[in-house]
């Protein structure tokens, strides 16, 4: 049984744009979630500080406001909430030029999620279908392997409308792609949850 309260927890809107947060929710959330120090708080009606992970371990550096707006970009894009998708791209970050510690893309998250509808609004407003994760693969290549037929229709159709970058460009992609606002308070942000491995307390 999954923890009642994971659909709210802040956790996933802070983090929801890197991988680590899988290993939370697998052994937390998706797992032995009363033992979360998040959940028992919860239930004794305190205030759940930010900062607290499920081991009971505090993050001492607050996130900049950049950071933030990042990982709740990728949580708007998991719910599939397309207002505020449409907010963030407005006022909050620069989606073609932003990615997560695997380099994945906001274009790559929806593709690889089937929500077709941002797909599709990211496209229409000039970000890249060309980019590629730090494994290599663009988003119709994820959208293929997840199964969403629909977002590998929307890409081959965006791709032929939008040309790929020259040799030259194609080689300074990647950094460029990567070169998301994280700084050097989000290295050490993830650094801590990796340091902490869930599995491990």
């Amino acid at each position: 049984m999954s923890c009642s309260h994971a659909t709210s927890c802040e956790l996933y809107v802070q983090f929801a744009a890197d991988p680590s947060i899988k290993l939370w929710k697998t052994h937390y959330c998706d797992n032995d979630f009363k033992r979360c120090a998040r959940y028992a708080l919860a239930l004794q009606g305190k205030a759940v500080p930010l900062t607290l992970l499920p081991n009971g371990k505090m993050i001492e550096t607050a996130m900049s406001d950049e950071d933030r707006a990042l990982h709740a970009l990728f949580n708007a894009i998991q719910k599939g909430r397309m207002h505020m998708v449409k907010a963030f791209m407005k006022t909050k970050v620069t989606t073609n030029k932003v990615a997560n510690t695997d380099g994945i893309t906001p274009v790559m998250y929806a593709a690889s999620l089937g929500q077709t509808e941002i797909l599709r609004f990211f496209l229409d407003n000039g970000c890249s279908p060309h980019h590629r994760s730090n494994k290599g693969e663009t988003a119709v290549e994820i959208a293929a392997h997840a199964g969403h037929q629909d977002c590998v229709t929307v890409l081959k159709e965006y791709m032929r409308k939008m040309p790929a970058p020259n040799e030259s460009a194609s080689k300074t992609e990647p950094a460029e792609a990567n070169a998301a606002p994280r700084g050097a308070l989000m290295g050490r942000i993830l650094g801590f949850l990796r340091g902490h491995k869930p599995e491990t307390v």
